[in-house]
């Protein structure tokens, strides 16, 4: 499961990665654009000295922007799009600063170095949005040459370059923390996901709602008393055969979300489906003492919305569907059951083979629901109910007392 987990994260990082590369394009089309605008306007329309001359630096920073952009999908591209703040930005913008060096005074020179020192903090905090430390690392190292580069050209005191290559360190040290905190931040947020996908398929909203706010749900086997439901459409095999397979799996799920309504509005939990039948329980895993009487409950409705269902079958011209119930009582193991890299949370013993076998046996006697005496000695109604058969089933050495309704 964590495996799975794992790699699922890491394949929705990569894509965020991809699409904030993708955006990260755009901007850097859009503010190196207008940077040379504002770098033109300034030099040759108000005749800023300062501004004119780098015209052969933003044209080339320019043209290896859109080529980036446009050819994004080409190999080279795509090897040179995730390192291009380190290898396209951080160098361009330090030719532009290196540029603008010349002829300038000891205060534009100070003024030059605190805004090298500036820029190449901010790409390190740009390279966060790549969610990848190796290229954060790789951009810290770009800037850190930069501005030791381009604070030698201003003639910065030793100290100060020493102060902005610790300034830089420390940004690199947050950036990564900060990367580190998300990941596990999404981590966890897949983590509770995931674990509310699991209560809301197993369990009704109800005690979904009370595990998650609890957390009570163990997943170590544990035993526990219930009473197991089996439900299975009758000559299903047969009825499957006359309609298209569409058919059939819209069949099914309409089926389905009635039965599985009755289970939850009951306060029962859905263990799973076979082929055309359905599997559930009463009393886990939050243990109740009346789980015989929700899952006596629990059939009435069903037998209700069956025949509520075929009501709306028989409108149409369609054959109505006919289930049998099976009802049987007593002790299970309860716990997430199977290999490492696929578990369910279910429940095994004998007390889940007697009910499959109790629905088995709504055939043999033509009916659509059969409960054990285990089931009736814990209801505490069970004045409509009427003994069927007292019979041997497979796998136990006692006979079986049935009821029906």
């Amino acid at each position: 499961m964590h495996t799975i987990l794992n790699d699922t994260i890491t394949k929705q990082i990569t894509l965020e990665r991809l699409e904030n590369i993708k955006q990260l394009g755009f901007a850097r089309a859009g503010l190196v654009s207008a940077f040379f605008v504002l770098h033109l306007f300034m030099g040759w329309v108000l005749n800023v000295p300062t501004f004119r001359g780098k015209e052969l630096y933003f044209s080339l920073y320019l043209s290896l922007t859109f080529a980036l952009h446009f050819f994004r999908k080409t190999r080279v591209a795509q090897k040179i799009n995730p390192n291009s703040l380190a290898l396209i930005d951080i160098p361009m913008a330090s030719l532009i600063m290196a540029h603008w060096t010349i002829g300038a005074d000891d205060e534009r020179l100070l003024r030059i170095g605190g805004f090298a020192l500036s820029f190449n903090l901010f790409f390190i905090h740009l390279s966060s949005f790549l969610l990848s430390r190796s290229k954060t690392i790789l951009t810290f190292l770009a800037s850190a040459a930069s501005v030791t580069v381009i604070q030698s050209i201003t003639k910065t005191h030793i100290n100060t370059i020493i102060v902005s290559q610790l300034l830089l360190f420390i940004f690199l040290f947050t950036t990564l923390y900060k990367n580190k905190k998300v990941y596990v931040l999404i981590k966890k947020s897949f983590e509770e996901q995931a674990k509310i996908e699991k209560l809301s398929r197993y369990f009704s909203p109800n005690i979904a709602s009370h595990l998650q706010s609890q957390g009570e749900l163990t997943t170590a086997g544990r035993e526990a008393e219930v009473t197991v439901l089996f439900a299975d459409i009758r000559d299903f095999t047969k009825l499957s055969e006359a309609i298209s397979g569409q058919e059939v799996v819209e069949l099914l799920n309409a089926l389905h979300e009635r039965l599985v309504d009755c289970i939850f509005s009951c306060g029962g939990t859905l263990d799973k489906y076979i082929g055309d039948g359905i599997m559930a329980y009463f009393g886990a895993p939050i243990a109740d003492p009346c789980h015989a009487d929700r899952a006596y409950e629990c059939v009435k409705k069903m037998k209700k919305a069956i025949a509520n269902f075929n009501a709306a079958r028989e409108l149409k011209g369609l054959e109505p569907i006919a289930i049998g119930i099976g009802l049987h009582s007593g002790k299970v193991v309860i716990g997430d059951i199977g290999a490492s890299v696929r578990r369910e949370y279910t429940i095994i013993g004998d007390t889940v083979n007697t009910a499959s076998r109790i629905e088995g046996l709504t055939k043999k006697h033509q009916l659509d629901f059969l409960a054990t005496e285990a089931v009736c000695e814990r209801l505490q109604n069970r004045d409509d109910l009427r003994l069927v058969s007292e019979e041997s089933i497979r796998g136990k050495m006692q006979t079986v007392r049935t009821y029906t309704n």
